[in-house]
Order: structure tokens, then sequence, then C-alpha cells
């Protein structure tokens, strides 16, 4: 449908759309580029999530027409000169959704895997959009079960999360709590040895360690690291051995990686052993 002005009622929440008010307001996410919106629209074929509307420049509607049609999400069309004159920028390439925001899955329900293997990865306080996106990424790409986030975590549905994870987001179950300190029993109960992803003194060296079969990685935010009560309710840590720093100073802790990039390392050991 192009020709629609920028104050046309259907693009009210494109318009300038900024995360906390999207959902604020609206109680609404947006999803953009053609790819993550593609793999939105399938998401929502499980009932995991719901589509508002689709907002595409010709050209994408070959692959978001039909995924659209079959869940009766209604799609606007427009070039891409407009869609970027409403929305106020230009990363999207042509292709935005609006859905329904969530909070995730309940803890039980995101605990209630079939028995055997599976690895949970459990986020305390990571803030940045960008860890949040790429710890989606490396979860789906290295196989998680599903990811937990405690209280202080970004928004895996804001914008830029969506978007680093590649769409990735909508295709492994998660949820969140307020209370990581109250949910490890219950990850335990369900099977799982809950192990720190920490530089701590009497950590294991990941070449050293042997995971169980289900098993809950419990990482933290960059900087000041894993909450210190969680840390002590673990089973075990596990710690990356890191090379020396030649200009290490007074005050300057050892050499650490990124918390994504961090995930990412040890699911692969994991898969190794598995």
């Amino acid at each position: 449908m192009s020709g629609l002005r920028a104050d046309d009622p259907a693009l009210a929440a494109y318009r300038d759309a900024r995360d906390a008010d999207l959902r604020g307001t609206h109680g609404l996410f947006l999803v953009e580029s053609a790819r993550c919106v593609a793999r939105f629209l399938r998401a929502c074929r499980t009932g995991a999530f719901e589509a508002v509307s689709v907002l595409a420049d010709p050209r994408h509607l070959p692959l978001l027409g039909p995924a659209a049609a079959a869940i009766g999400c209604p799609v606007i069309e427009a070039p891409l000169d407009e869609i970027a004159a409403w929305s106020g920028y230009r990363f999207h390439h042509g292709a935005l959704a609006l859905g329904r925001h969530t909070t995730g899955l309940p803890l039980a329900s995101l605990l209630a895997d079939p028995p055997g293997p599976a690895t949970l990865v459990v986020a305390d306080g990571v803030v940045h959009v960008d860890n949040m996106g790429a710890l989606f990424r490396n979860a789906a790409c290295l196989g998680a079960s599903g990811v937990l986030l405690g209280p202080g975590c970004a928004d895996p549905l804001g914008r830029k999360s969506i978007r680093i994870s590649m769409g990735r987001v909508f295709g492994v179950p998660w949820g969140s709590t307020e209370d990581l300190a109250a949910a490890m029993p219950l990850i335990r109960q369900a099977g799982f040895a809950v192990n720190a992803v920490e530089q701590a003194a009497g950590a294991t060296p990941l070449h050293r360690w042997t995971p169980a079969s289900r098993t809950a990685l419990l990482l933290g935010a960059e900087g000041r690291g894993l909450d210190p009560q969680l840390l002590s309710a673990c089973d075990a840590c596990v710690e990356i051995p890191s090379s020396p720093d030649p200009l290490a100073g007074e005050g300057d802790g050892p050499p650490s990686l990124n918390v994504a990039t961090a995930l990412a390392v040890v699911l692969g050991e994991l898969r190794r052993h598995r």
C-alpha cells in the first residue's frame, strides 16, 4: 500500500520507533531486515510469538508475503525511501515487522525438556545489547537448548539484539527471572549441573573439564563478573585459560574474553565432549 502518509495510523508504531517506547506505550517490539523478519514470521507459526504487521519494500514480498499470509499478518507495501522516512533510519534495508512483546517462557516450561543431554545458558546482568544478540546467535549455532535471563539483562527483543542475533532469538527457547538465586535449585531439580564460567580461584581449566550430560552454564556481566552469591551456589566453576598480559599493571585482572565469545568457546568444547 504505497502512498500512505507518515501520520497514517497503520504506521504509527513504525514512526521513529524506539525500543523503550514500543515496549512501554504499545507493548510491541520491532524486527528489521528481510532475513530476520522471515525468521520471525516462521516462529509465529509455532505460537511462540505474535506478529502485528509487516512493512516491506516490494522486492521483499516474494519472501515475506507468503510467510505473512500463512499467519494472517497484514503487509504494508512501500518503497524503501518511504520506509526510511517513516522509520527514521535505513538499517532495515526495506523490511520491518512489529510483534507483541513477551518476557519469554516461564521457568518451568524452559526446564521441561525431554530427558537427555541439554545445555541451558544462564545470564546474570548481561546488559549490552550487542552481547545479548551474540549470545543468542552462539546459543543457536552451538546447540544450547535454552537461555534463562536474570535481572538487569538487556531485552533480547530489542531491535539491535534481534539484528545481531540474525533473528536466532526467535528459535532458541528463552525466559527470564527476577531471582536467579531462587531459580538455581529448580534448575538442579531438572537434572542440570550448574557450572559458572568465570576466572576464579579453584576454577577448572576448560581443557580439563568433564561436563555433565545436562549442563547449565552461568555467565556474568563484563566488568563485575558473576554475583558472588551465585558463584558460590554453583556446582563447579570452569575457566578459559588466558595468555599472559605484557602490559598488566597494578589492579588489572587477567585478560578475559567478551562474554558471548566465552560462551561460544565453552559451548564448542561441550559439543566436542558429546
